[in-house]
């Protein structure tokens, strides 16, 4: 894991002064032996690999990516207290108030881990209470 997110820091760093397309993040990701889909991108919202997030994001996946039950990207980082991972994702653009299919939003997800300052960042870019997990 440590090896990993240290090669996709160095691609990302690599790609980016290079001005690199899109197509070329894709490539990367899976040079890293990840796969370019949305299951895989929220998966690694859930794990805070920032470096991979950043490879998804700069390869053009869609930063309001969900799973079946309409958890948005954002919803599996802050669930999981991953407050770097929740700040990119809001500065590329997730809507911080996104509901899922039941109704919850992302300030619902980070109430699992408060102590992790998701529930401060999200709710300083304006985060609603949708419905509490339970």
């Amino acid at each position: 894991m440590k090896m990993r997110l240290f090669a996709a820091s160095v691609l990302l760093l690599f790609l980016s002064a290079c001005g690199s397309s899109s197509e070329d993040y894709r490539k990367s990701l899976l040079e890293l032996g990840v796969n370019w889909d949305d299951n895989v991108f929220l998966e690694q919202a859930k794990e805070g690999d920032l470096a991979v997030l950043k490879l998804f994001l700069k390869g053009g996946m869609d930063v309001e990516t969900r799973d079946r039950s309409g958890a948005t990207v954002l919803m599996y980082a802050a669930l999981n207290g991953h407050v770097e991972a929740t700040s990119l994702l809001l500065e590329e653009g997730a809507h911080v108030n996104a509901q899922d299919n039941l109704g919850r939003r992302a300030l619902d997800y980070a109430t699992v881990h408060p102590e992790s300052g998701t529930f401060k960042i999200l709710a300083s870019a304006g985060a609603l209470y949708g419905m509490t997990l339970q």
